[in-house]
């Protein structure tokens, strides 16, 4: 079944990389730079993970008991929410970014009480790739919620990912 959805992919690319989005989870599943001919994100080999870079949603993490407790109602939760197990709407694919969207359902109010709209944008520029997330709030009232992501990176000792004399792979605190 999660086959048959990764099949409905977005790509971007230009002289430098080349990006995979999928419709399944608006989950990035491919980074390919092409100056050393090599695959940056992991494979999602089922034997190992089967996954690439999920997005957590509404929460990171797994709730006590697998239970969300909201207002003396339960709802159940899997570990990092359900968005990475959800098909999103394609709203956009350009030559720069694509976007989806995910809009609360009957079926997301089962494990989630929020009327919400998250918007996920991909971007690639140069040798960059981007990653922005939007939630909005449409209930009334506060909506309670967390959001993360899980990229894993084909990483080992020397590779060619990382700047020469550096233990780690650069980035930008999301505060900045």
């Amino acid at each position: 079944d999660r086959e048959e959805k990764e099949m409905a992919v977005n790509k971007l690319e230009n002289d430098r990389l080349l990006i995979e989005i999928s419709d399944h989870g608006a989950e990035l599943s491919r980074i390919y730079r092409k100056d050393v001919q090599k695959e940056a994100l992991w494979n999602a080999d089922p034997a190992f993970w089967n996954r690439h870079a999920p997005v957590l949603f509404p929460f990171v993490g797994a709730s006590n008991g697998g239970v969300y407790h909201w207002q003396g109602k339960e709802y159940p939760m899997k570990q990092h929410g359900f968005a990475r197990d959800t098909e999103f709407e394609l709203v956009e694919a350009g030559e720069k970014k694509v976007v989806h969207r995910l809009v609360s359902s009957e079926k997301t109010r089962e494990n989630y009480p929020f009327d919400f709209c998250l918007t996920i944008t991909h971007t690639l520029e140069g040798n960059t790739v981007g990653v922005d997330w939007k939630g909005e709030n449409r209930t009334d009232g506060e909506m309670y919620f967390t959001i993360g992501a899980h990229p894993a990176f084909l990483v080992e000792k020397g590779s060619w990912l990382l700047t020469p004399g550096k233990e780690s792979l650069n980035y930008i605190r999301i505060n900045e």
